[in-house]
């Protein structure tokens, strides 16, 4: 998760030096609710967000609008890919990303946004959905039934499905499993890498348009006439979970296992910290229909929506290291860059942390025991699957009751 810090990426010579990096985060039990709306310089309406670092993040939407961000959304600056609609976009590792839109148009990154190239087209049909997974997989859904899977980020596609049904949202997860949500409550699902898709039942005929996951069994969707449903068990049943929501949803976003955000019409924002168990109404300052949330860390998140609003979230109670002056660290984490393992020892008085590893993406990857000591935490660099995750920057969410902290962690490899 994010704690504001900037980072020096290294990059390996011979060897690499022993490094600690000892981080002084401001813990805080407030949790302040402040959206605000920010200048998008359009009046197009904008379908997706999402952000890469915490101040770097790109939003897409009708009539080839395409903006970018350097300044976590003080300015934004439009970038040309087409001058065809933009549905979706989607990053993993905040540096290979996909945007999807108009007569199956699929734009890539190779270089976190600095350029985008088109590597489909043509195709009659609208993708409206993109996720991403690891080891190179990738997904994308739309109109007529499509759906397309690739192997190498994007690179190149084939299509495995088609049909009658329409396609909303998508989110993956490892580099077997993802979903699809659509029209009148469908949702399919794959556990072979997108090879194959098959239906699970949704309990609504509603129509679904987003769809997010934290782990590989937990997750949410939402949709239509205020639907949010659940599962605990990777799909194989959903259940509501729209206690408190009184509006349909287009966008959903989780941080953690429990804390999440979901937008959608009249400008409503609500937040959960349990998990969707219960839903909280937050004032966005404005009525226009949000089509998508996204939040890099649990203290900055963005919406963004129809005549091209945006509106951005900073928790007033959490300082970014870097601005404030903090007498004294709260953690440390070493070595870093890591190569074969990350510690991190938590010095606050914090009783029973949990600890989760989270990409730059916002997808948690691990959740961590105490190794011998309730403040010391060890990480062998893989995933909920057992496998080694990419190099890039990962980030350690604490949770202690109301505090919360999030430390930044750099893995290279040999």
């Amino acid at each position: 998760m994010n704690s504001g810090i900037p980072f020096r990426f290294f990059r390996r010579r011979r060897r690499l030096m022993p490094l600690v990096i000892i981080v002084a985060a401001t813990l805080s039990s407030a949790t302040g609710q402040s959206w605000s709306l920010q200048s998008s310089g359009t009046t197009s309406h904008l379908e997706a967000v999402w952000f890469i670092g915490p101040t770097k993040g790109f939003a897409v939407g009708d009539a080839g609008t395409s903006l970018q961000t350097s300044d976590g959304g003080a300015t934004w600056a439009p970038f040309q890919v087409s001058n065809q609609d933009l549905e979706d976009i989607a990053f993993i590792g905040g540096v290979t990303g996909l945007i999807v839109g108009d007569n199956g148009l699929i734009f890539r990154t190779t270089d976190a946004g600095a350029n985008w190239s088109q590597v489909s087209g043509g195709l009659r049909s609208t993708l409206r959905a993109v996720a991403m997974g690891e080891n190179g997989r990738a997904y994308v859904a739309g109109d007529d039934g499509l759906i397309m899977r690739s192997t190498d980020n994007g690179a190149t596609w084939t299509t495995v499905a088609s049909g009658t049904d329409r396609y909303e949202g998508a989110w993956a997860w490892g580099d077997m499993l993802g979903w699809i949500v659509g029209r009148n409550g469908v949702i399919m699902a794959t556990t072979d890498g997108g090879s194959t898709w098959h239906p699970q039942s949704s309990g609504t005929l509603s129509d679904l348009k987003n769809v997010f996951f934290a782990n590989d069994r937990l997750g949410w969707a939402v949709g239509q006439n205020s639907t949010v449903i659940k599962t605990t068990n990777g799909g194989a049943s959903w259940f509501s979970s729209n206690s408190g929501v009184s509006f349909g949803m287009d966008g959903v976003f989780f941080v953690d296992t429990t804390e999440g955000w979901i937008a959608g019409e009249n400008g409503a924002v609500y937040h959960t910290t349990d998990a969707g168990t219960s839903w909280q109404f937050e004032p966005s300052g404005t009525t226009n229909e949000l089509n998508d949330v996204h939040f890099y860390g649990s203290a900055k998140g963005w919406a963004v929506g129809n005549a091209g609003t945006i509106v951005f979230r900073q928790s007033s109670g959490v300082e970014e290291s870097g601005t404030t002056p903090v007498p004294s660290p709260s953690a440390v984490v070493w070595p870093s860059p890591a190569v074969r393992f990350s510690s991190l020892r938590i010095v606050a008085e914090l009783p029973r942390p949990r600890v989760t590893v989270v990409a730059a993406d916002g997808r948690v990857v691990q959740e961590l025991e105490p190794a011998g000591s309730d403040n010391l935490f060890r990480w062998d660099l893989r995933d909920y699957y057992r496998q080694l995750v990419v190099p890039g920057v990962y980030f350690y969410h604490v949770e202690s009751g109301s505090n919360k902290l999030s430390l930044p962690v750099v893995l290279v490899r040999d």
